[in-house]
């Protein structure tokens, strides 16, 4: 009887035995699959940040030499003062005076600053769009002088 006792024992521990070497390998592949999942996703963040800088080159938010020249404001305030300014002269009934001389119905849609003098524009007339480059120029007053250098119409 003492033998079977030790055979059933000897049975059960070779079975848990087995279980927990299982168990351990199915963690290990998981956790594997998780690290090299995590080193997916690294990579990924890394390239987009990559692509965030390189975007970001030719505008006003990474350029602190152009910033410089308006100690007193951030990036952020002064393409907010800029595109207020800009979007405010959206005339629902004769569209943007800015746009005057491309047609009669154009409204500006998006302003994006390039540097401490140039910003870009959006602008449509409901049919066709274009982008438009922008000079402005901030007064003593700290208003804002919008001149149109350039245009393009789109297909």
């Amino acid at each position: 009887m003492k033998v079977k006792i030790y055979q059933y024992l000897f049975f059960f521990t070779v079975l848990i035995a087995l279980y927990f070497a299982v168990s351990s390998k199915n963690q290990r592949n998981f956790f594997l699959k998780q690290n090299h999942r995590v080193d997916v996703l690294k990579d990924s963040i890394q390239t987009l940040l990559f692509q965030n800088q390189e975007a970001a080159y030719f505008s006003i938010h990474g350029n602190i030499d152009a910033l410089a020249l308006f100690p007193e404001k951030t990036s952020e305030s002064l393409e907010d003062q800029i595109k207020l300014v800009a979007l405010n002269l959206n005339d629902p009934d004769g569209g943007n005076p800015l746009l005057s001389h491309i047609g009669s119905d154009c409204y500006i849609n998006k302003v994006s600053l390039i540097n401490h003098q140039w910003a870009i524009a959006d602008f449509t007339n409901g049919t066709a769009w274009g982008e438009v480059l922008l000079a402005y120029k901030i007064t003593q007053q700290d208003e804002v002088e919008l001149i149109v250098l350039n245009y393009v119409w789109y297909p």
